[in-house]
């Protein structure tokens, strides 16, 4: 997400349970909450992209 968006994923919500920092092995699943940094341009690319992804 940083290298492609110039974005920071800062936590995944998860069945109830924050995972912070997550690791990049950490694997993003249906119904996560995602908590992210970044400029509102590139977190509006970055939302295209998981909607719709190339």
């Amino acid at each position: 997400m940083r290298e492609d968006f110039n974005t920071q994923l800062l936590a995944i919500i998860r069945n109830k349970k924050t995972i912070v920092n997550p690791q990049p092995a950490e694997k993003i699943l249906p119904g996560d909450l995602l908590i992210v940094f970044g400029s509102k341009d590139k977190l509006n690319e970055l939302e295209k992209y998981i909607i719709s992804p190339k």
